[in-house]
């Protein structure tokens, strides 16, 4: 997979609210309700720990950037297709006792 290497730049505050995960549980739970996927792309960055402080921001660019992944349903964990999209989502995956 190919990573983009067009000087994008983002940035995240050490103490960003979207880490608490609100938006996402509302997300899923309406994809869950509505049998509706919820599609996502999953990017993994290096960090420096001992740059992390709350209040001061996180260069996070092409530089840091490790991977893609996706797109892929957040809720049943399937990788995107037409065929796919075009279904319900059976809902979360069942896992083994």
């Amino acid at each position: 997979m190919s990573q983009p290497n067009d000087g994008t730049m983002y940035e995240v505050a050490g103490d960003a609210p979207v880490g608490n995960g609100t938006r996402m549980a509302e997300a899923m739970n309406k994809a869950m309700l509505l049998g509706n996927h919820l599609w996502i792309m999953t990017a993994v960055y290096t960090v420096d720990p001992a740059k992390m402080t709350p209040g001061v921001t996180t260069l996070m660019d092409h530089e840091s950037l490790l991977s893609i992944a996706g797109p892929g349903c957040l809720v049943c964990e399937q990788e995107y297709s037409k065929r796919t999209s075009l279904r319900r989502c059976p809902g979360l995956p069942r896992r083994p006792r």
